[in-house]
């Protein structure tokens, strides 16, 4: 089944934060299938499952949706008076902090692989550097092997490895 978590909560529902919502129990899949903002008033009478505690007067859903990712969600801008109402220009606003916090979450993804893959190279690079010093050391010892049976000066000269 597909939930939506709430992962940041601000006022009268911060109480929430981390509680889960089926998709099908609330209006953030809507939001999220259309990729539009969404203008509710009293979602919780069309979503009876959706149990916040608080009635909500007008509701602004924005989707937070990221192309090629599994990120889908919505933030949510709720009045809980008659005294707001959101229009037009509240959705534009909204619409461009959506965006800016997508490319947040996207600059973050990418940072934090950026930092694994520079790790694993790191580590390859670690390991290489081992593998040539211990072959090169299988080399050292095999030539001063090899010095013992040598009779010719100028050849154990040329082989000799300290000077």
């Amino acid at each position: 089944e597909e939930i939506f978590r709430w992962i940041a909560l601000a006022g009268q529902l911060k109480h929430h934060l981390h509680k889960t919502t089926p998709r099908f129990a609330s209006p953030c899949g809507i939001c999220v299938d259309s990729n539009e903002p969404l203008l509710m008033q009293r979602p919780e009478v069309a979503y009876t499952d959706l149990d916040l505690g608080q009635p909500f007067h007008d509701v602004l859903l924005i989707p937070l949706t990221e192309k090629g990712s599994q990120l889908k969600g919505a933030i949510w801008v709720a009045a809980h008076t008659q005294m707001r109402k959101f229009d037009g220009e509240d959705a534009r606003a909204m619409r461009r902090i959506a965006v800016f916090t997508t490319m947040a979450i996207h600059m973050a993804k990418v940072s934090q692989e950026a930092k694994t893959k520079a790790a694993e190279q790191s580590l390859l690079l670690h390991e290489l550097d081992h593998r040539f010093k211990n072959t090169l050391t299988m080399t050292a010892g095999l030539l001063r092997h090899q010095l013992g049976s040598i009779v010719d000066p100028s050849a154990r000269t040329a082989i000799d490895l300290r000077g």
